[in-house]
């Protein structure tokens, strides 16, 4: 529900409507990516399997407010938690306003660089229309909740998602030497051999079973994510880095430079080969 300033009729501007609505889909398409795949692509278009899953209907439009209610286009699983109710309620989580900045960083990574993109961009939309907002979910696995967000606190919001997740996101892969694996405070470390680049940071959540099994001294397969944050203390932004995935490497094969790859947001579906 959208309280659009400076309107006093049951109404709502058409392109921002519309704007919201392809956000919004975006973010469901890119969070169920990150929730479908374990090592989903952070750029081209959303795989259509994901996207079947993640489709949305409006169905009902309504005046006072303006009230724009969505559901999967699959319907709710009454039987089990849906890929829609699960979404939504990762949404709600990161809409909490009694949430801390790390655990705003926490949940943010486990969406990987593409989903916290479009959360950011999705925030960043609902602030544009200078109101405030609710945004509700419910379903059969998902018990009604709401989040009430004032255009103050939507502005506050977007700011700080602005320097979390910057527009250059990085993805780092390659085959590095695991030199420090702390599981008590989730802190890795991994170096390249090559060029002894070393990258410090925090372990995802889907990384912590991978990295509690690791051996310290170890050459392993690294994927890492690069975010760059606002440094308040030094006035300038600074590299973050979160060990993404860790997996066995093949011990004959060449060691290589690590690639960085710059990641962007598309939200755009796989034709249909069928």
């Amino acid at each position: 529900m959208v309280k659009w300033p400076g309107l006093t009729r049951s109404e709502a501007p058409t392109r921002k409507v519309g704007e919201l609505l392809v956000s919004t889909q975006s973010l469901y398409d890119n969070v169920g990516l990150a929730l479908l795949q374990s090592e989903p692509p952070q750029a081209g278009r959303i795989p259509f399997e994901v996207a079947e899953q993640t489709a949305t209907d409006v169905v009902w439009l309504s005046a006072a407010s303006f009230v724009i209610d969505i559901a999967s286009t699959n319907y709710d699983d009454l039987f089990d938690d849906s890929v829609f109710a699960q979404i939504t309620r990762h949404v709600l989580d990161l809409l909490d306003t009694s949430l801390e900045r790390d655990d705003l960083i926490e949940r943010l990574v486990e969406l990987r660089p593409r989903g916290a993109k479009s959360f950011r961009n999705f925030v960043k939309g609902l602030a544009s229309t200078g109101g405030s907002v609710t945004f509700a979910g419910a379903g059969s696995t998902l018990e009604y909740t709401a989040r009430e967000l004032s255009a103050d606190r939507l502005e506050t919001l977007s700011a700080i998602l602005t320097n979390l997740v910057p527009e250059d996101v990085f993805e780092i892969r390659g085959r590095m030497r695991l030199y420090r694996a702390d599981m008590d405070r989730k802190q890795f470390g991994v170096k390249d051999e090559l060029t002894d680049q070393r990258y410090e940071g925090t372990i995802a959540q889907r990384a912590l079973v991978q990295v509690d099994h690791a051996t310290v001294n170890e050459i392993y397969d690294v994927l890492v994510s690069e975010f760059s944050t606002f440094d308040e203390a030094v006035g300038e932004r600074k590299p973050v880095f979160v060990l993404d995935q860790l997996s066995p490497s093949d011990p004959d094969a060449p060691l290589g430079p690590a690639e960085r790859t710059r990641i962007g947001e598309s939200a755009i579906t796989a034709p249909d080969e069928g």
